[in-house]
């Protein structure tokens, strides 16, 4: 069963407020978020809960009053059922310089945000194909070529238009 990683950006887009996304990009993350939940695709976390931690910085957990918080709060509630949520345990570096092993012997990834590894880790250690999705960041964006060689992981990129000059 394919994997989803969600990006925090995409629930702050779907949301609409606080957010550069135009109104075409929140739609699609509204539009990805309700899929997920309708067709009953995996979502993947962290088991050090470092990904829904971070969504809840962003999100409440009341479900209102947009629809990343209704996912939040959906998320929430259905964090215990593994057949809709699975905790991945993407093992953590006790080295400085390396946030998790598994990325450790990427050379391409120099420069990307340690807080966006957290995603991709999820992604590369969960057993089976994961797409992360992302709507506004640019560090997914000029490290495109380097996560599209890694086996197992594709990207989706929910708002390529923002990125058109890059």
């Amino acid at each position: 069963m394919e994997g989803n990683v969600i990006h925090t950006n995409v629930l702050i887009s779907a949301n609409g407020i606080d957010t550069h996304a135009p109104l075409k990009c929140q739609s699609e993350c509204i539009e990805l978020l309700e899929q997920i939940k309708s067709e009953k695709k995996l979502i993947l976390l962290d088991s050090d809960r470092d990904i829904f931690d971070e969504y809840q910085r962003y999100c409440d957990l009341s479900g209102k009053p947009g629809v990343g918080d209704f996912f939040f709060k959906w998320l929430h509630d259905h964090s215990a059922d593994a057949s809709r949520v699975r905790s991945i345990d993407a093992k953590k570096s006790d080295q400085d310089d390396i946030v998790y092993e598994i990325l450790k012997d990427i050379e391409c990834l120099a420069g990307f945000d340690r807080s966006d590894r957290k995603f991709l880790a999820v992604a590369m250690t969960y057993e089976g194909q994961a797409v992360i999705h992302n709507a506004t960041d640019s560090d997914w964006h000029a490290h495109r070529d380097c996560i599209a060689g890694i086996e197992g992981v594709s990207f989706n990129q929910l708002c390529p238009s923002i990125f058109q000059n890059q």
